[in-house]
């Protein structure tokens, strides 16, 4: 089996509507946190995925893959992280291509997954998808990720897991950076997010 020994990064939020109920809260944050985890692993199902609540034979695919990040985080599951990776690995353009294009957001969240679960994201799943190219690929000339419709007013979603996602996989881009500075009313990302190993295009003056 896998160890699960990277830990991702925090703020990401997973989602299950399922039945049965979490331990109540213990007053230990790390007691709470296995306990939180531990219920998140049992939503994981035969098949090695978390399926959707309105539709229980379909995946969550969206859950899944941030099922990955917490279960790891937490040190919790392996062997459901093992079963997501591989489900997720199997299932790759249905999670991020369902409209017909790469949603960098579900991009993203499969980078975080597999190097939550100590996978490489540039060789993923059975067809060995390098995820970190194909995320790149949607960046904008603007430095922003997504569709050109959402240049004026980008979705948190294209943005955000984007910005953890490229650093966990070991890559800094100053081009994107730059335009998130740029953005009104956006912070700016913190330099703890920006390990320098390698660039994919030259800083932006």
């Amino acid at each position: 089996n896998r160890v699960v020994t990277s830990r991702p990064a925090a703020g990401l939020v997973v989602a299950v509507a399922a039945p049965g109920a979490a331990a109540a809260p213990s007053g230990d944050p790390k007691a709470d946190s296995r306990d939180a985890a531990g219920w998140i692993a049992g939503r994981v199902n035969a098949a090695g995925f978390i399926p959707l609540s309105t539709s229980p034979t379909k995946a969550d695919l969206s859950s899944s893959a941030q099922a990955v990040t917490a279960l790891a985080a937490a040190g919790v599951g392996k062997s459901e992280v093992t079963a997501l990776l591989g489900y997720l690995g199997s299932h790759i353009d249905a999670f991020v291509a369902a409209n017909g294009f790469d949603d960098p957001g579900a991009v993203a969240y499969l980078i975080l997954a597999a190097k939550a679960g100590g996978e490489d994201p540039t060789s993923f799943g059975a067809a060995h998808a390098n995820l970190v190219t194909r995320l790149l690929s949607t960046q904008q000339p603007d430095g922003l990720f997504g569709l050109a419709a959402n240049a004026t007013f980008p979705r948190a979603f294209d943005e955000g897991p984007p910005l953890l996602a490229l650093p966990a996989a070991g890559v800094r881009d100053p081009h994107r950076e730059s335009a998130l500075a740029r953005q009104p009313g956006r912070a700016r990302p913190s330099p703890d997010l920006r390990p320098a190993t390698h660039g994919t295009r030259p800083p932006t003056p």
